[in-house]
């Protein structure tokens, strides 16, 4: 009787293939990971930091049906002030509002520097969102990725609101 070698275990090229593959994977996936855990901290950081200037502008607007001009917002909303005073909150320096026209508007978010703690893509840069306000007096905000001065486009801060 002839016995049958059964293998053993794995061939050393079936374990480099293995660890090739595990490779591959977690070069493609680190980078992925930091992109999403940036863009969830400039979502939270900006979405806690305009809440109030939010709040007020859309007050104004449901009461008005229009956007506030700069000098009614700084007396109507001490001590905020549309030039970001009172605004600052986390890693978010200021939260500046200027008026466009009776129904246009913008909010521009300033990250504070690396060296106060801000993530590397995000210090010292901006995010500008806009402001539109209908005849109904109803706000909608929308993150603006054609703005010049902002922080990399994969991780603008995703905001929905209205």
């Amino acid at each position: 009787m002839s016995k049958s070698s059964a293998q053993g275990g794995f061939t050393l090229i079936e374990l480099m293939i293995v660890i090739a593959i595990i490779g591959i994977l977690a070069a493609v996936a680190v980078p992925q990971y930091q992109t999403y855990t940036q863009r969830a901290t400039s979502t939270a950081q900006v979405a806690s930091a305009i809440r109030p200037v939010q709040l007020n502008v859309a007050e104004f607007a449901a009461i008005n049906n229009r956007l506030p001009t700069v000098a009614e917002y700084d007396a109507e909303f001490a001590p905020l002030t549309a030039a970001g005073a009172g605004t600052a909150t986390g890693l978010v320096t200021q939260v500046v509002y200027a008026q466009t026209n009776a129904t246009a508007g913008t909010l521009t978010v300033t990250f504070d520097t690396v060296a106060n703690g801000a993530p590397q893509d995000l210090g010292g840069q901006t995010v500008e969102i806009d402001i539109t306000v209908n005849a109904a007096g109803a706000t909608a905000y929308t993150v603006d990725a054609t703005a010049s001065s902002v922080v990399n486009k994969s991780i603008l801060p995703k905001i929905k609101s209205s």
